[in-house]
């Protein structure tokens, strides 16, 4: 009864595509077909992966780093990561985190990592907002490659400010000692998928990659919605 309620109101109030703001039809999930093609997609070992690869990797080991969008201002991953972050959307986090996820078993990733783990929220920030966003991510990923999520592996314990206008040295600064590992007998012998929302310097995966390096985990692979 419920299913013919919701399809009853969906014909008198068809959901809209979260960039065009055009109606879905009912195999489209928050995105139009349109949209979702139009999305600015990096390629997995395409030049601005590489370049983050060498950028990480020359601060503590990473074995590989994924991403799924290109970030813009103004531009339509801008608009995405808005409404995850601040319009109560987390069921898009986990809608791109499926798309992300499908590309990269097709790509033969579903044996790669042993776990999955969202760079944590502070508790405050998290009672605010209600949601971890990269955990929605990461839960989305999940079903796409069939590797479990430990959201709760390292938690963040001090809020730091924000990073925006901070340079690269101050935003190492600001994130270098928050993160900690609750249960390190999880990490050993793991192989890692780290995952965040933005990434811009990579202050903040480097300080959570770092103690899970600490840890023991096998290999630490980093992954994000979108990198600036």
């Amino acid at each position: 009864m419920k299913d013919v309620f919701r399809e009853f109101l969906n014909l008198l109030f068809p959901p809209l595509c979260a960039l065009c703001e055009e109606a879905l039809v009912k195999s489209e999930t928050f995105l139009c077909t349109n949209c979702k093609a139009d999305l600015p997609h990096i390629q997995l070992h395409g030049e601005r992966s590489q370049f983050l690869y060498q950028k990480l990797s020359a601060t503590f080991p990473v074995k590989q780093v994924f991403a799924y969008l290109l970030y813009q201002k103004a531009g339509s991953t801008q608009k995405l990561l808005q409404l995850l972050k601040y319009k109560n959307y987390p069921e898009l986090g986990t809608e791109l985190g499926r798309h992300f996820g499908t590309r990269l078993a097709k790509e033969g990733y579903t044996e790669a990592f042993d776990l999955i783990v969202p760079v944590p929220l502070h508790t405050s920030k998290f009672e605010q907002r209600g949601y971890n966003q990269s955990e929605m991510f990461a839960n989305g990923l999940s079903e796409g490659l069939g590797v479990p999520v430990d959201a709760e592996l390292i938690i963040r314990i001090k809020a730091s400010s924000t990073q925006t206008r901070k340079s690269r040295i101050e935003r190492w600064l600001n994130v270098s000692t928050i993160f900690e590992v609750q249960q390190i007998e999880n990490v050993r012998g793991k192989r890692i998928l780290l995952l965040d929302d933005v990434i811009t310097t990579g202050a903040t995966v480097e300080a959570c990659g770092e103690v899970l390096v600490a840890a023991g985990c096998t290999e630490l692979s980093v992954g994000a919605i979108a990198i600036a």
